[in-house]
């Protein structure tokens, strides 16, 4: 049976905008420039920042298949389009990004200075939870920025970069205890299988997203032709916006090299 196709809003909640910011913050310093690039998110300064192309990002998720029993092994989506079936999983996901895949072990057990060297206002407060956005609104105060370390300059823009880009997670939710431990060993965190941790959030939370709003969608647009039909993204969706755009580039190609062929047929 043929899906019902409908337009709709995405909010796209990785802020890849921010890789742009962060390198031109980081020009000013060379040497703090030259530590990033070192670590495993230095590539991704030059990822170049793009509008989310929402409407057809949507369209090739209202053709997602259905999961009836979602699985924590975070299998690859798959999307029914024209006759063919499509896959997005960790293949597609490693290609794209390069992020190193593998088990997952995370630690909360090792103490970290971290917080306590950067934000010492938390610690005479008592407060414990440090937010995505603190970290980049330190970032983006000079003053500030140039008064910490450049090792812990670098562990304020992976922080950022890790939450806000790769993960798009909301700038309110507090960063993980796990990562702020991760972060105090930047070897450790440039061997950790952050392909694996972003594919499972952004599977976890992209699976079904469709099918999980089409109904209310549809209800609200008959009874009201202008309702704004909208709904969250999270995780890493330049990836996925990446493959699609393969594809979709790819089917063009072969379209246009089969006109290229008919027409020097009818020529010759």
């Amino acid at each position: 049976m043929a899906i019902k196709l409908y337009k709709c809003e995405i909010a796209v909640r990785s802020t890849v905008k921010l890789l742009e910011d962060i390198k031109e913050i980081l020009s000013k310093n060379q040497r703090k420039e030259r530590l990033f690039r070192k670590t495993v998110f230095g590539p991704s300064l030059d990822i170049m920042f793009s509008d989310n192309d929402c409407s057809v990002m949507h369209y090739v998720l209202q053709h997602q298949v259905k999961v009836s029993n979602i699985s924590f092994d975070s299998p690859p989506l798959q999307f029914k389009i024209g006759g063919h079936l499509l896959e997005f999983g960790r293949k597609e996901f490693c290609l794209i990004t390069g992020f190193r895949f593998g088990e997952v072990v995370v630690s909360e057990d090792n103490p970290t200075t971290f917080c306590d060297r950067v934000f010492p206002d938390k610690r005479v407060k008592g407060i414990n939870s440090v937010y995505a956005n603190d970290c980049l609104k330190l970032i983006k105060d000079e003053n500030s920025f140039e008064s910490v370390s450049d090792d812990d300059a670098i562990r304020l823009c992976l922080l950022v970069i890790a939450i806000l880009v790769f993960m798009g997670s909301e700038d309110r939710n507090c960063i993980p205890k796990h990562i702020l431990t991760l972060v105090e060993d930047l070897d450790a965190w440039n061997v950790f299988p952050w392909g694996e941790y972003m594919w499972d959030k952004f599977y976890q939370r992209t699976v079904n997203v469709v099918h999980t709003h089409r109904k209310d969608h549809l209800a609200k647009l008959k009874e009201n032709p202008k309702f704004s039909a909208t709904y969250n993204m999270y995780g890493f969706a330049w990836a996925f916006k990446v493959c699609h755009t393969y594809y979709y580039l790819l089917k063009l190609t072969k379209l246009f090299m089969l006109c290229i062929t008919i027409f020097r047929k009818d020529i010759y």
